[in-house]
């Protein structure tokens, strides 16, 4: 499904599309960083099953603070680790090992995702290329297909629910600098958390801005930039993205009757 070109009554309206759609701060998707730790984001990366550098600064970034991961050289060291997680993942000579076939490479794949992601469920399947910066902070559920040229930039937690497709070249982004030039200066970043509900379909190239919640059960088109949160069961198209359909919940029908 292809994204549509919204109309704007206005040019006022379509100056503010045009932040949204950038996640500038001050809108609704990224409003600017958090005045103190979240605990419900710091016990969320506690399940991670794998490692996590834990320091006063990472849990100011999973918190949604401002932070610099420079000053911190767990964190440092935690990126540069899971950069050759990926590496080794995304490395094409796996094909080329002896006695290789399409499902050992899926299941080797998925036992370095495992030391390098926060979960990653059952009979899910990721293919390369795959990026992401700390990997802990992402939660992958259950029977997920992600294609290939996915981009996890999870200084935040990011949660993927079960049973969704990711078709290529999608982006998630949690990670925003304020319009201001001083903290930009001063390498400050903050992140908010991004979560994809069961059982959706994320389109070729679809663009999630930081802070956004995606309901279960939505199809977001091909090239949409998602700024706000879509309600369950939708279709969302266009940049920014907005809904354009409602879609029947399944689970509302029991026995050929609505609850």
């Amino acid at each position: 499904m292809a994204a549509s070109s919204p109309k704007f009554d206005s040019d006022e309206e379509f100056q503010n599309a045009i932040m949204e759609s950038a996640g500038i701060k001050g809108t609704s998707s990224s409003p600017g960083p958090a005045s103190s730790k979240n605990d419900c984001h710091i016990a969320l990366i506690k399940t991670s099953d794998s490692p996590v550098p834990w320091c006063d600064e990472f849990e100011n970034m999973i918190s949604g603070m401002d932070f610099d991961a420079r000053n911190a050289p767990a964190m440092m060291e935690h990126k540069f680790r899971i950069m050759q997680l990926l590496r080794k993942f995304n490395d094409p000579a796996r094909l080329d090992e002896p006695g290789i076939s399409l499902a050992k490479l899926r299941s080797n794949g998925a036992e370095i995702l495992k030391q390098a992601l926060g979960k990653i469920g059952v009979n899910s399947v990721v293919e390369t290329p795959l990026y992401a910066i700390f990997g802990c902070n992402t939660f992958i559920g259950s029977t997920v297909y992600a294609n290939h040229g996915l981009a996890i930039h999870d200084s935040a937690p990011v949660t993927i629910g079960d049973r969704c497709h990711i078709a290529p070249n999608v982006t998630i982004i949690t990670e925003s600098h304020g319009v201001d030039v001083a903290p930009r200066r001063a390498g400050l970043l903050y992140a908010r958390p991004v979560s994809i509900g069961d059982d959706c379909w994320i389109g070729t190239n679809v663009v999630i801005l930081p802070g956004v919640t995606i309901g279960k059960g939505c199809t977001i088109g091909s090239c949409a930039v998602v700024s706000k949160n879509i309600p369950d069961f939708s279709v969302a198209a266009g940049v920014p993205a907005r809904v354009i359909k409602k879609l029947e919940d399944p689970d509302a029908l029991v026995n050929g009757f609505e609850e």
